[in-house]
């Protein structure tokens, strides 16, 4: 076996810089035009006609306070029309970032994914038509690309999160709402020096409290035992973002501030699904919904020894009772695509957003 102990969990790391945006077109549906096209679009600037070659976009410069006089009096739009499609564009333009996670939804899914690329224009229709539908196609021309990732059933959503999107503008910010979504497609995800962890109780009837009480002990057990084996502190409280009701979401907030205990937690954590770990092999490491990857090497027995103690946490909680019990379970969504940030973007900067007193923003 190799030498090297180290050992790097492939669960997803969000940065710190990340934002969450939503972005919809006619009610939601356009969303299958973004999913097949690989973008998201908005028609707040399609009177211009700015992606037909000829256009007055000049060396691709937008003055969006020229383009709200225009809007204001050529095209007679209220100006508090005006005021939210311009602030709407600026964000898409400019506040969304490489890498950004961008959420659309119609009335039945959620789809998720992240920003490839810069915006830009582009008149050519997204025609989803066949033999047996007849579409009405996507032509707003103001778009951006994106790599997208799974759709989800809105029945599924937290009640927080399905509020936010009743909201009528096209385009809007929802990062406060980062941990829902990531919780969604994810059964584990680190932020800063936290490992979270996404359980979902599948139970259909009343929900025990010895079950409740059992699975959260298990939890503490777990945080003290990966801070005993790591040479860490341990933890002062855990803290549990959660629904206990019947079909809810249990959210464990687990420290992690060294990347040896983030392992020992994960490795732990997994027996909260029944899971076991075995053969451990060499290099590479796939169990349930946790995948890793490296060399295990020397620390082969280190694992091994968690396993144990985390077993033994278990039977002393009647851990493997209050799972059957409670049916847990954790999310089966394949997200892979969107697991990290873009590093490049997919094509060429072409529009530069400018004021009219010649200072200049870069989108």
């Amino acid at each position: 076996m190799p030498k090297s102990d180290r050992l790097t969990p492939l669960i997803p790391q969000r940065p710190e810089n990340e934002k969450v945006w939503m972005v919809r077109s006619s009610a939601g549906y356009y969303l299958p035009h973004f999913k097949a096209a690989g973008i998201v679009a908005i028609g707040h600037l399609d009177v211009f006609n700015f992606a037909n070659p000829s256009s007055t976009l000049a060396k691709g410069e937008l003055d969006l306070e020229f383009v709200a006089g225009q809007l204001e009096t050529k095209y007679e739009r209220p100006k508090g029309t005006v005021s939210s499609h311009i602030s709407q564009i600026s964000q898409f333009c400019s506040d969304m970032n490489l890498g950004d996670i961008v959420v659309t939804v119609n009335s039945a899914s959620v789809l998720v994914g992240r920003i490839a690329g810069f915006p830009y224009f582009d008149g050519s229709p997204v025609d989803l038509s066949n033999e047996d539908f007849q579409d009405d196609p996507l032509s707003y021309q103001l778009r951006r690309p994106v790599i997208w990732g799974p759709a989800i059933s809105r029945a599924t959503l937290p009640l927080p999160l399905e509020r936010v999107f009743y909201s009528h503008r096209s385009v809007f910010e929802v990062t406060q709402y980062w941990d829902y979504i990531y919780h969604l497609l994810f059964p584990a995800f680190g932020y800063k020096n936290e490992l979270h962890l996404s359980l979902r109780i599948r139970q259909q009837s009343d929900i025990r409290n010895v079950d409740i009480v059992a699975l959260l002990s298990i939890l503490q057990d777990f945080e003290e035992l990966a801070a005993s084996m790591s040479g860490g502190e341990p933890p002062d409280s855990l803290t549990v973002q959660a629904g206990f009701f019947s079909k809810g979401d249990i959210w464990p907030k687990l420290s992690a501030k060294e990347k040896k205990r983030l392992l020992y937690l994960i490795v732990a954590g997994f027996l909260l699904c029944g899971g076991e770990i075995a053969p451990l092999e060499a290099w590479g490491l796939k169990v349930g919904p946790f995948k890793f990857k490296g060399a295990i090497g020397a620390s082969a027995e280190a694992i091994t020894e968690i396993l144990k103690s985390a077993k033994e946490i278990m039977d002393k909680r009647n851990g493997n009772t209050a799972i059957e019990n409670l049916q847990l379970d954790v999310p089966s969504i394949d997200a892979d695509m969107i697991r990290t940030p873009p590093t490049k973007p997919t094509n060429k900067q072409t529009i530069l957003l400018v004021q009219t007193d010649g200072e200049q923003t870069v989108s």
